[in-house]
């Protein structure tokens, strides 16, 4: 295992006209960069077992952790130091911190990473991108040629595929794309009972991330601080309010219950409201807890300074978070709850691996786990439901 691991990151920002911001030789060092790692330099120890729900052949795979970047719509899978019998009984110990590039700078400047424990085959991609279908459309012809039709038969046309799909995949930014033309047998046909007779676009984003990886645990996640969350701190909400050191926090994921759903969501009401009631005050306007975020315009009050209205949305995400911790709002989306690694017991966690990460989303043809959805990171704030 590499006692220290030198990184080279080269991150894209569109908002700098797509010039790239490259920081070289960037290290994260682990407890042991200068000498042989022993067990008890490591930063996460886990005993356990596995049940991996996709149709995979055990032998053939090993522990490993798949951090995950929304920004760039990529898994940054990292190798694990492993011992017993993957995936019915095991240890993995981890010895570094999360790749650079996989860390994630929270609106306040907090440094996190969200790691996911999955399952590869030995010769596995280090980086595993993923993208979301943005819109297609397709037709079919009876003919080739025209035939009086309105619109043509493509010249691809043949009676065994007589139907055209096309599919656009971007990732999470919008800023690479991939689009492709496929003849198929039907419109509903998989892509694999198709040929593709055009693409233009980054065909990375093509790939299936489950070719990858045999899944991604559905149960927990693992979550790791530059620096530690302290229980008063808002983001805490989403933890249980509880102190956090700097390091790895595994995180069992729980879904709310009814009635936590309806709490949440009238303390999230009541949150708006006090936003909106402290922003009247202080700008003798008349905006409602109802158009909060959505509805604040100059248009819809002309008593309101656009400027003061910017800086309100410049600052809603911070003052809806400050006003639900004032309110002691249960935090949204999945609940999550750290887990006593060293009180588990002889058997340790038991771990699902699966493609079915609802209500986390999918990663590949639906919603992926990201920023924007479920487990929510600290201090951002997280739809659907306002963290």
């Amino acid at each position: 295992m590499s006692q220290l691991t030198t990184i080279r990151t080269c991150l894209a920002l569109p908002w700098l006209l797509a010039i790239a911001a490259c920081q070289q030789d960037a290290t994260i060092a682990s407890n042991c960069a200068d000498r042989e790692c022993s067990h008890s330099d490591a930063l996460l120890t886990l005993n356990g077992s596995v049940t991996i729900t996709s149709d995979r052949d055990d032998a053939e795979l090993k522990p490993a952790v798949a951090f995950f970047n929304a920004e760039e719509s990529e898994f940054h899978v990292v190798d694990v130091d492993a011992e017993g019998e993957f995936p019915s009984r095991f240890t993995i110990r981890v010895y570094e911190a999360p790749p650079e590039q996989s860390l994630v700078t929270a609106p306040s400047g907090r440094l996190w990473a969200l790691g996911y424990l999955t399952a590869v085959a030995e010769d596995h991609p280090q980086l595993v991108r993923f993208s979301r279908s943005t819109g297609g459309s397709g037709g079919c012809w009876d003919t080739p040629g025209c035939d009086g039709a309105e619109e043509c038969a493509p010249p691809q046309w043949t009676p065994e595929r007589p139907c055209q799909v096309e599919d656009t995949r971007c990732n999470a930014a919008g800023d690479a794309c991939y689009h492709e033309t496929r003849s198929c047998p039907a419109l509903d046909s998989a892509a694999s009972d198709c040929e593709v007779v055009a693409s233009e676009g980054d065909s990375e984003l093509r790939q299936d991330p489950w070719a990858a990886l045999a899944g991604l645990s559905e149960n927990m996640v693992l979550i790791y601080l530059v620096d530690p969350l302290h229980a008063d701190e808002p983001a805490a909400r989403a933890f249980d309010s509880v102190e956090l050191d700097a390091g790895y926090h595994l995180m069992r994921l729980a879904e709310p219950t009814a009635q936590e759903r309806e709490a949440r969501d009238a303390c999230a009401a009541d949150a708006r409201d006090l936003v909106a009631e402290r922003f009247n005050a202080e700008h003798d306007t008349d905006f409602t807890g109802d158009q909060i975020p959505g509805g604040l315009s100059c248009a819809s009050n002309t008593n309101v300074d656009c400027a003061s209205l910017d800086a309100l949305r410049a600052t809603l995400d911070q003052r809806l978070l400050q006003a639900q911790a004032e309110l002691a709002c249960p935090p949204a989306g999945v609940a999550l709850h750290e887990i006593d690694v060293a009180g588990a017991g002889d058997d340790g966690i038991s771990v699902r691996i699966g493609e079915n990460l609802s209500p986390l989303g999918t990663p590949y043809g639906g919603a992926p786990p990201s920023l924007s959805a479920p487990p929510p990171p600290p201090d951002v704030p997280v739809p659907p439901a306002s963290e």
